[in-house]
C-alpha cells in the first residue's frame, strides 16, 4: 500500500517545485537572445559575379566550422523563384563546405543560391547569394522567405536546453551531494543531522519501520540512494569518492525523530530527483525528435535522409547521450547511500550520470569550438560544478526548518567552495576566446547576459557567507537562504542561455562610418553593420560649396593582399528631400580585414579614386 506524502513533504516539494516553474516561465521570455553560429567564410559563385555560360562547375558553401545539411537545405533558385533541380548536397573540408553542382543546361540569367543548415552546436543557420550566369546578376533579388516553422522549433529547442539544465541540478547534482555527505559521516555516530539524515530517511523508504509509521514508496527516493558516484571530470569529482576498504554500513531498522523528519525531507528530495532525471530525459528527446524539421522543414519528418542527418549530427549526438544518461539513472535503481560497496547498479547509475552531464556539455558551444578536446574537459567540469552548487542548495534548503540545518551548511561548505573555483576556472576558460573585441562584453546580448551571471555570482557568494556565518552563531536567517538559492537557480538559467545564444565574436556588428576625399569632394561610407555575411554599403558623394554631378560611381571590395576581388553593384537612389548623390551596393564578406576601393567619375575628364579599410567582425 503506497503512502500518501505528509504536509511537511508536500510544503518542502512544492518550495523547490516552484523555483523550477518560476525559472520555466523566465526561461520561455528569455529565449530571445539565442540565434544562429556558424558563420559563412566563402561562396562560390561569390556574390554578385557573373558565370560565363559554359563553365558553370560547383555551387560550394565553406563555413566556419562543420555543419550538418538535409537534401533540400542547399537550392538554387530563378529570378522567378523556381528551383533548379540539383544533385543531392554533398560534404567537403571534413563537413564545412557544403556542396551541389549547376545542371549543364541551364539558362542565362540570374539565379539565387539558398541554404538552411545546422551548425555543429545546433543552431540553424540560413542565407542566400545572387550570382549571374551569362549576364550581369539582378542583385535587387528578393531573398526567400524565411520558414516560420523552424523559427519557432529554434526557440522551443533553446527553451528545452534550459529546461535540461536544470533537470541535470536535479537529476545529478542532488544525489551526488547527498553522496558526498553520507561519505564523510560514514564513520561517525548516524546523530540524524545534516544531509546525511536525509540519506538515512531515503533508507527510511525501503526498510521496515518499527516507528509506526507507513513505509515511503520506494519510487519516491530511487535516485537519492544513488551511492557513491562519479561523472566526467574525475579530478573534480574525486570530492566524492569514499574511503577504500570500509565495511558497508548496516541500515538500521529504527530512526530517531530527527531521522524521521529527515526522511520526509528525503522523500521530497527523491522525489525531485527523480523529476529532474524525467525532465533530462523528455526535453532531451523533445531535441531529438524537432531536428530534422529544423534541418529541412516539416517534409523532412517524413524523409529517412533527414532522420539521418538529425541522428548524425553534433547536436543529434548530444541529445542521445543526455536521452540515454537520464533513462539511466532512472532505471539503474542503486543501492542505499551509505553502502561503499561497487555494485551492478551504482555503476549503472554513474555511467547514467557521466552520459547526462556529457550531453549537456556538448549541447552548448564545445561542439564548435576550434580546440574540441580542451573545451568539452571545461565544458563537462562547468556543468557538473553548476549541478553540485545548485544541487547542495535544494538539499540545505530541503531541511531548512530542521534542527540540522547548522550541521547540513557545514557539510555543504566544501563542496560549495570546490564548484565555485572550478565554475571561475573553466568559466574564465570558455568565456575568453569568445570576448573579440572587448568591446562586445557590453554591446552583445551574449556579453550582457556573461556580466549579468557574473554580478549574479557575486550576490550569491556574499549571501553564502553571510548566511553560514550566522549558521556558526546558531542564528539561521531563513530569507537568506531562499535568496541565495534564488540567484543560484538565475544562475543555472543564465547559463543555459549563454549555451545557446551567440557568442560575443559572432554577435558583434559594429557600424562603419568612414569619410573619403575626392579631390574637392568627399564621399561618406556608411554600414549599418559590420559582422560577416550579408551587408549593404551606402555612400554619399558631396561637396560643400557647390552642386555636385556625378557620372557614375564603382567599388571593388577584396583582401588587403588584393584576393577575392569582389566588385560592387552600387545603383543610384534619391532619399526624400536629398540630391541625385546617393548610392547602395549589397554585398557579402567573411570575417577579416579587406578593402574598399570606390572610383568616382565626376565627367569625362575628371575622376577620383580613394579606398578605406574595411573591418569586417
Amino acid at each position: 500500500m503506497r503512502a500518501v506524502l505528509g504536509r511537511k513533504e508536500r510544503r518542502t516539494a512544492g518550495r523547490l517545485a516552484a523555483v523550477v516553474s518560476s525559472l520555466f516561465v523566465l526561461g520561455w521570455a528569455a529565449t530571445g537572445f539565442a540565434a544562429a553560429h556558424a558563420t559563412v567564410v566563402s561562396v562560390a559563385p561569390a556574390y554578385g559575379t557573373t558565370v560565363v555560360s559554359g563553365e558553370k562547375g560547383d555551387v560550394t558553401i565553406h563555413f566556419d566550422e562543420a555543419v550538418t545539411v538535409a537534401d533540400t537545405g542547399l537550392a538554387v533558385l530563378d529570378r522567378d523563384g523556381n528551383r533548379v533541380e540539383t544533385p543531392r548536397p554533398t560534404y567537403r573540408d571534413s563537413d564545412h563546405t557544403i556542396a551541389t553542382t549547376l545542371p549543364a543546361a541551364l539558362p542565362d540569367g540570374t539565379y539565387l543560391i539558398s541554404w538552411a543548415i545546422l551548425s555543429a552546436d545546433g543552431h540553424t543557420v540560413g542565407g542566400s547569394s545572387v550570382f549571374g550566369l551569362g549576364v550581369p546578376p539582378d542583385t535587387t533579388l528578393s531573398k526567400p522567405t524565411p520558414d516560420p516553422l523552424r523559427g519557432a522549433l529554434d526557440t522551443m529547442t533553446r527553451l528545452l536546453h534550459a529546461l535540461t539544465y536544470l533537470g541535470v541540478v536535479a537529476a545529478v547534482g542532488l544525489p551526488l551531494v547527498v553522496a558526498w555527505c553520507s561519505a564523510r559521516r560514514s564513520h561517525a555516530p548516524h546523530d540524524g543531522s545534516g544531509v546525511h539524515a536525509a540519506a538515512v530517511g531515503q533508507r527510511r523508504a525501503v526498510r521496515l519501520s518499527t516507528t509506526g509509521r507507513p513505509p515511503l514508496p520506494p519510487t519516491e527516493s530511487r535516485i537519492v540512494r544513488a551511492g557513491h558516484v562519479a561523472v566526467a571530470a574525475p579530478r573534480f569529482l574525486s570530492l566524492i569518492a569514499t574511503r577504500r576498504g570500509a565495511e558497508p554500513s548496516r541500515p538500521t531498522l529504527r530512526a530517531s525523530p530527527a531521522q524521521g523528519a529527515s526522511g520526509e525531507v528525503g522523500a521530497a528530495t527523491g522525489s525531485l530527483a527523480r523529476v529532474g532525471a524525467s525532465t533530462v530525459a523528455i526535453t532531451s528527446l523533445a531535441v531529438l525528435l524537432l531536428l530534422p524539421a529544423r534541418l529541412g522543414g516539416a517534409a523532412s519528418w517524413v524523409e529517412s535522409a533527414s532522420w539521418t542527418a538529425a541522428f548524425t549530427s553534433n547536436a543529434g549526438i548530444a541529445a542521445l547521450l543526455g536521452l540515454t544518461g537520464a533513462a539511466v539513472t532512472l532505471l539503474a535503481r542503486p543501492v542505499v547511500l551509505e553502502t561503499s560497496a561497487i555494485t551492478p547498479r551504482n555503476l549503472a547509475w554513474r555511467a547514467g550520470a557521466a552520459l547526462t552531464v556529457l550531453g549537456t556539455a556538448l549541447a552548448g558551444h564545445a561542439s564548435a569550438a576550434s580546440d574540441f578536446g580542451l573545451t568539452l574537459v571545461s565544458a563537462t567540469v562547468h556543468v557538473t560544478a553548476m549541478a553540485l552548487w545548485g544541487g547542495g542548495l535544494l538539499a540545505v534548503v530541503a531541511i531548512w526548518r530542521g534542527p540540522e540545518r547548522a550541521s547540513a551548511l557545514r557539510q555543504f561548505t566544501p563542496i560549495a567552495v570546490g564548484a565555485v573555483i572550478a565554475l571561475a576556472i573553466t568559466g574564465t576558460i570558455q568565456a575568453v576566446p569568445a570576448i573579440t573585441p572587448l568591446d562586445a562584453l557590453w554591446t552583445t546580448a551574449w556579453g550582457q547576459l556573461l556580466l549579468a551571471k557574473l554580478a549574479l555570482v557575486a550576490v550569491t557568494l556574499a549571501l553564502a557567507a553571510v548566511l553560514r556565518h550566522r549558521a556558526r552563531r546558531s542564528e539561521y536567517p531563513g530569507r537568506l537562504l531562499i535568496a541565495e538559492t534564488a540567484t543560484l537557480s538565475v544562475i543555472v538559467l543564465l547559463s543555459a542561455l549563454l549555451a545557446g545564444a551567440v557568442p560575443a565574436r559572432d554577435a558583434y556588428d559594429p557600424p562603419l562610418h568612414a569619410t573619403l576625399n575626392l579631390g574637392d569632394a568627399q564621399a561618406d561610407v556608411t554600414v549599418d553593420g559590420m559582422a560577416a555575411g550579408d551587408q549593404t554599403v551606402a555612400v554619399h558623394v558631396r561637396r560643400d560649396d557647390a552642386p555636385i554631378e556625378i557620372r557614375s560611381l564603382t567599388g571593388k571590395l577584396a583582401k588587403e593582399d588584393d584576393t577575392l576581388p569582389q566588385n560592387l553593384d552600387f545603383r543610384r537612389v534619391t532619399p526624400k528631400d536629398r540630391g541625385p548623390d546617393y548610392f547602395v551596393a549589397d554585398l557579402r564578406a567573411a570575417r577579416g580585414d579587406w578593402r574598399l576601393a570606390l572610383t568616382v567619375t565626376f565627367d569625362q575628364t575628371t575622376a577620383y579614386a580613394a579606398s578605406t579599410p574595411y573591418r569586417v567582425w
